[in-house]
């Protein structure tokens, strides 16, 4: 466990930075009061471990209807971000399957 509010922070703004690096307008932890981010980090707790397995499940909808997962699967095709058509084909796929 990390107790180091230093080294949390650190890694919290790395996590908010991959995740909105792509956006138009990026939010920030400096964009947040600096009394809230210290709040929010106080119920934050760090871990460091060494990963020695990673096993993996696809969550692609297939609980969900055939309904569902057409709407679903539409919504990825009609998009244009790259990311949304390789989940349309991993879907296409798997509804290939299930036939």
């Amino acid at each position: 466990m990390i107790e180091d509010r230093d080294w949390l922070l650190a890694h919290l703004e790395d996590l908010v930075a991959a995740n909105e690096g792509r956006r138009e307008q990026p939010w920030a932890i400096s964009d947040a009061p600096a009394e809230f981010i210290q709040g929010m980090t106080r119920g934050i707790v760090g871990f460091r471990f060494t990963v020695e397995r990673l096993e993996g499940k696809w969550k692609m909808s297939q609980n969900r209807s055939q309904l569902d997962r057409a709407g679903t699967l539409a919504g990825l095709s009609a998009s244009s971000k790259p990311e949304d058509q390789a989940v349309a084909a991993i879907m296409r796929a798997l509804e290939m399957q299930r036939s």
